[in-house]
Formats: structure tokens, sequence, C-alpha cells
């Protein structure tokens, strides 16, 4: 049975609520502060309560209703709570606002938990034309109003007490926002139906027109101010030089936190300091003019705990109607300049113990044959001693290399050819004599306008080695991907499918081309199932005997049981999965627990599940003080047709009844076969105890109809006894007993 159903009272509010977060939304992501943060979180309580009504609206089930009306009202009494920490951040910052927020803010999150957990405030739901609506206690007609209007009433203070002292664009958007936030507050006329005012609830206007002016004003004026003196604090905190202020006597009276952390004083011991206590004392004596400018000049400042430091300072006096007050002093670490000219003597050194430490044998050749440097790996790996390397010309070591190669003829060449072009690049695999692979790579480079060629040498052996036994394996891998029985698929942990073998494809109705690059939540049956594998691959990285519903392009569903696994770290990690299909059990199994609950000849709920399910009925009815009618059906003079015209037709008969019940009735309502010639049915959430009679009289009328068996044409009676809780009884055994004791009286007259 569906809980909900169409209606077009749910629009204004589902459009209100969409509306209204996703202006707070491209607000919190365009402009993220704590003014956008606030604004974000009064959307979201307002769209909250919105969504719900909307929900109200579609419901067709009480129960439902009830569920939505408590989430609508707990989002709705953060509604309050949230106005007033968007008008604080709006606002300067004040301890006061800060406590009153905090104190609001848990009561209402109290006054959610009541409301979501307890029948204190809100107990139940109201049908009007428009949809249901949430139903107050005394209690909860008298807390919601009163705190919405102390929580509000304290904003409006707030914002009252800050006006006078706002100007220009400030002033404005102040007053902006405070027209959009009471036309907001309009949204309160949609408690009236709570109070038994069938008024259909307008409050999705206010809000509409509420975000409009709000847009207007971060159109026009923005969150927050921008002022001069804003970023001043910042930009001199962040300054990587050191800067200091003096007065006219050479005292400092400030210093940012580049030179405390420099110097190594807190801002507390260097005020009061002066700039000559700082400086290491020379013979030259020079002291630091405050009447006049100076500009990139070389001092050594003294740390607190005595460290000479190197400084480049730039001196500048400020002066107010032509005196000087004081100074402004901007000092630079000039051990940055010799700490880059020491490391270029330590790169070339490092240079030259990488040369000589690297794994690759180097060897660089001038254009006309010397040999300019190389490393000793380079000798060790073609076996050529150290003083001979010293004073060898290169075809004297282009012949020792050549006899150890497989293959001179080949090397030769690639040598004259990159004589001719001494700026080329060239990449060779050499094959030696014993066995050993190197790589060689050769490129051009100039040194003081002349070709020089710069050749490494790798040793490749141990890595070709273990790539041929990679590719041993992957193949054997390969031939159990395609050839396993079970469906194999391979997918990124997003879902995009990267491959998969026949069986998986043939299981899923696809080919194996057009499954790759696909989505696994095109294959699964519930989309949603890809992302709860994913969860539980978080957890463990393996999840093993898995039952997951695939779906064919021609919407066949096909049961499985699959193994997952991760493979893998981060945004390169893979699902590995296998999948049996197990259709046929899964089948098997849904058959017999169908006969378990149904008769097999009507194919109607059998007497079991007639019981389980007016348990629940009755369960639902104490909650909702709603009536459930229960029918005992008999009928007349069937042995006499039984015994007349034989099983098939009494069958055949039998099953057209279950028919005819069954369309008498409503969905929710159950229609069981009881045992031989007698039904039961099942009447929930009916108005009036009377309308199970209405029930039963369309029943006599569409039975009464003649029933064709071949060409023999049956006319039938049944007799209905009818059993209403709580009127005729508070249990199951209690209610059948008395239908049952009305259908025999029903009977005998």
């Amino acid at each position: 049975m569906p809980a909900y159903q169409f209606s077009p009272f749910a629009l204004p509010a589902a459009i209100t609520a969409v509306a209204v977060l996703s202006f707070a939304l491209v607000t919190l992501l365009r402009r993220f502060s704590r003014a956008s943060m606030a604004m974000f979180s009064v959307a979201a309580a307002v769209a909250g309560w919105q969504l719900a009504c909307a929900f109200m609206d579609l419901a067709i089930n009480p129960r439902v209703a009830l569920i939505w009306a408590r989430v609508g009202s707990a989002c709705l009494v953060f509604a309050a709570p949230a106005v007033y920490l968007f008008v604080a951040t709006i606002l300067e910052s004040a301890n006061h606002r800060t406590i009153v927020s905090v104190v609001a803010w848990l009561f209402a999150a109290r006054g959610a938990m009541i409301t979501l957990t307890t029948d204190t405030f809100l107990n139940g739901v109201r049908r009007f034309a428009w949809g249901f609506y949430p139903t107050y206690t005394p209690l909860g007609r008298a807390v919601y109003p009163l705190f919405f209007a102390a929580v509000l009433g304290a904003t409006v203070v707030e914002i009252v007490r800050a006006y006078p002292s706002t100007r220009g664009s400030e002033r404005s958007r102040i007053r902006f926002l405070t027209i959009a936030i009471g036309i907001g507050c309009m949204v309160a006329i949609d408690l009236l139906p709570a109070y038994g005012l069938a008024l259909y609830p307008l409050g999705w206007l206010a809000l509409l027109v509420a975000t409009a002016v709000a847009m207007v004003a971060m159109a026009k004026h923005g969150l927050a101010p921008m002022t001069t003196t804003l970023p001043a604090k910042e930009i001199i905190s962040t300054m990587r030089d050191l800067l200091l202020v003096s007065d006219r006597d050479g005292s400092i009276r400030f210093a940012n936190n580049a030179a405390c952390a420099f110097l190594g004083y807190n801002r507390e011991d260097i005020v009061g300091l002066r700039l000559e206590d700082l400086l290491v004392p020379s013979d030259r004596s020079e002291a630091v003019p405050l009447q006049s400018w100076v500009r990139d000049r070389e001092y050594v400042f003294r740390t607190k705990m005595g460290q000479p430091i190197e400084l480049t300072l730039s001196h500048s006096p400020v002066t107010r109607h032509g005196e000087v007050t004081g100074a402004v002093i901007i000092a630079r670490d000039f051990r940055e300049r010799k700490r880059y000219e020491w490391e270029a003597r330590r790169a070339v050194t490092l240079l030259q113990s990488t040369l000589d430490s690297t794994a690759d044998g180097i060897l660089v050749i001038g254009h006309d044959g010397r040999v300019l440097t190389w490393n000793q790996r380079f000798a060790d790996m073609w076996g050529i001693p150290a003083e001979l390397m010293e004073n060898d010309e290169d075809h004297d070591l282009i012949g020792r290399l050549v006899g150890q190669l497989t293959d001179p003829a080949e090397f030769m060449s690639n040598l004259s050819a990159l004589h001719e072009r001494p700026e080329d690049e060239s990449v060779h695999m050499l094959q030696l004599k014993d066995g050993r692979r190197l790589e060689q790579y050769s490129i051009g480079r100039y040194l003081d306008d002349e070709p020089v060629r710069v050749w490494s040498f790798r040793d490749m052996t141990a890595r070709m080695a273990a790539e041929e036994a990679l590719r041993d394996s992957e193949t054997r891998y390969r031939l159990l991907f395609e050839q396993n029985a079970a469906g194999v698929c391979l997918a990124t942990s997003a879902g995009r499918i990267i491959d998969c073998n026949a069986t998986f494809a043939e299981l899923v109705g696809h080919t194996i081309d057009n499954l790759k690059n696909h989505e696994l939540r095109e294959v699964f049956e519930r989309a949603a199932a890809v992302d709860d594998i994913r969860k539980q691959l978080d957890e463990n990285p393996t999840v093993r005997s898995l039952e997951i519903e695939l779906r064919q392009p021609d919407g066949t569903r096909v049961s499985a049981l699959a193994n997952v696994s991760l493979l893998g770290r981060g945004e390169r990690a893979l699902m590995h999965m296998t999948a049996v299909d197990i259709s046929d059990r899964k089948r098997a199994e849904e058959q017999i627990e169908f006969q378990a609950y149904h008769d097999a000849l009507t194919q109607l709920p059998n007497r079991r599940l007639f019981v389980e399910r007016l348990e629940m009925n009755l369960l639902a009815a104490r909650r909702l003080r709603a009536n459930v009618a229960v029918l005992f059906i008999d009928l007349d003079r069937f042995k006499t047709i039984n015994d007349t015209l034989g099983h098939d037709v009494a069958d055949a008969l039998l099953v057209e009844i279950a028919l005819r019940l069954k369309s008498c009735v409503r969905q929710t309502d159950t229609v069981a076969r009881h045992g031989g010639d007698e039904f039961t049915i099942i009447l929930p959430d009916l108005h009036q105890p009377e309308d199970a009679a209405q029930v039963a009289e369309k029943i006599l009328e569409r039975v009464a109809e003649p029933v064709l068996a071949g060409s023999t044409s049956i006319e039938i009676s049944v007799s209905i006894g009818i059993a209403v809780y709580p009127y005729d009884g508070g249990d199951i055994n209690t209610l059948l007993r008395n239908a049952d004791d009305a259908m025999y009286r029903a009977k005998q007259a």
C-alpha cells in the first residue's frame, strides 16, 4: 500500500524549501563566513519545516503524516535561535550575544528531542482539506509561541540597540535583512491550523518574499562590511619582514610577529627597548638616524639569547604637522643571500657526490673524443681500470665496450649517427656476452658552446627478468579471469566498470564491450547498493556471501551471491567482484514462503497469514483508536454443489468467489481463505462500524451473480457474520468467535 499520493497543495511548500535552501547554499559556497553559515542554519530550519509540510500534504496515512509532523516541528523550533545567531553575526560581536545564542540553541535542541520522542508537545495529526497537519498539546501550544516570542524579541532588541550606531551601506544592509527577517517571521501563520483554524498555511509565501529581499540586500550590500582597518592587522601579522615602530626618543612601541620571532622576544619584552639595545656594537659606532630616511643598510642585530643576525634595515620617520613623532623600521633577513651563496657551493659538491653514488654508469665525452668525466659505477660496470679511464681516449674506450657486446655492429652504427647529429637523444638496449642487459641513454649538450655527449648505462637484467615473470603471472591471471565459471567484474572504487568476463556479461544481459566504462549502478536493481557495498569495504577489505540483485536490459532481475574485495587504497583502489547466479534458489525459497502463507487453490492468504495481519491491524487500531471489522463468510449449499457437480466445479467456484471477494474490498483490506468454503475479511481503518455492513451488502450483491462452470450456471449465496473491534471483542479469538457466531445466526435466518 503506498504511503503517499500526489497533492497540488504540497507543491508550494516543496518549491519554497528548495528555493530557500538553494539560495543559502549558493551564498555559503560563494562567500563562506560566519554570516553565511548562520544564514544557512536559518534556511535549513525553515526548509525542513516546509519540506515536512509538503510530505504531510502528500501522506495518506496518519502514521506517516505524524512522523513528518514531528520532524517538521523539530526543524521549526531551530528557526528562532538561527535567526538570532544570524543577527548576532552581522552585528558587532558581544559576549552576551554568544551566551544568549548558546542558551537558545540548547533550549531548541531539548524541545526538538522532546517533540521527536514523546507526545509532550505534539500528540497527533488532523486531516484538513489540503492534507494532514500537526495537533499540539496544551503545553505545546503554550511553549512554542513563548519560546519564539522570547528569542525573536531578543533579536529585535539587538537590532534596535545596534541600528543607531550604523552608517551608510552598513545601515542599509541591516535594514534590508531586518525587513527580510520580519517578513519571514510571518511564517507563524502556519501554526494557526494547529490551533483548529482550517486555514491553508501560507507561510511559504512569506518565506519566498523574505528570500527575495535577502537576495536584494546581498546583491547591493553583501553580508559583512569591509573597512580600511580590517585587513591592516592581518597584513602586519603575516609580513615576513621585521616591522618595528619607535617614538621620537627611539623607544620601540610596536613589533610585529616576524620581529618577535626573529629576535626571540615576547611583544611585552621588546616594547620599551631602544633600537640601539638590539644592535651589536661595532667599531664605526654608527647610530640609526631618526630624522632621515635610510634604505637597505646592513646592520647586525642581537637576539634575546645573544645570537647575531645580519639584517638589512630601512628606516622611515613619521611626521605630523612637520614634526617627527617617531619612525617605522623594516628589516629583512640578510642571511638569506648568504645562504644562497652557501647553497650554490653545496650544490656543486652534492652534484659530484651524486655522480659518484648513482646506480647508473655515467660517461661524458667531448666532441674531440676526450673523456671529460665519469663515475666509478661506469668503470665497474664495464670492467675498465680507473687509471686507464683517466688516460684513455674515445677510440680505445669504444673498442673495450664493443668487445663485450653480442651485436657490436648495431652499436657502432648508432654511434656514427649520433656523431653526425650531436644534439640528438638516443635510447638503446645493449646485450652483453655475459648475459647482462644494459639500457643505454645518450643526450647531447653544449659546454661553453662546445658539443659534449652524456652517456648513462643502467643494468636492466633483474628488472627485465621481473617484468617477464610479471607478464607470465598476468597471463595466468587472465586465463583464470576469462575462464572462471563465476561472473568476475573489476571496477573503480567509484563504481565504473573497467573489465569483466563473459560469464558476468551474460549474467547482466550485456556484452563485455558494452559493459566497459559503464557504471555498476546501471546493472544493479538498486543503484544505492553500490554505495552500501563501498561502505562495507571501508570497514572490511573483503565482503563474502553478499546477496545482490542485478538487472538485465529487459528488466529481468537476477539474484546473485557475490564476494567483493577492495584492492589498493585511495582513488586508485579497485573493487574485485565475483558473482554466482542464485536466481533459481531464490525463486524456490520465495515459492516455499508463499505456499506457507497462502492457499494453494485461491492464492489468497491462508489462516496463518490472516491471523498475523489481524494482530498487526489490532495493534495499530489500539494505538490510533480506530475500528477494525472482521467478516466471517460461508458459502451456502456448497456441500450440495460439491457432491452433485464434482470437485472440479467446486474448486472453480471457490476461485471465482475469491476473485469476487477481492473486488469488493480495498487494497488495504485482507481477504483470506479460512478453510473449506469459509472465507474471512479484515477491514481496518473504518470511520464507523456501520461501514462494515455496507461492505457486506456489496459482497452479497456481487456473489449473487450467477457463476458459469462450463455449460452450467450456478446461483450461489453466502452467509456473513461481522464483528467490530473494539465493540465485539478486544482480541483475535473473541473477534473470530463472535464473527463466526454471527455468521451461523445469519445462515439460520
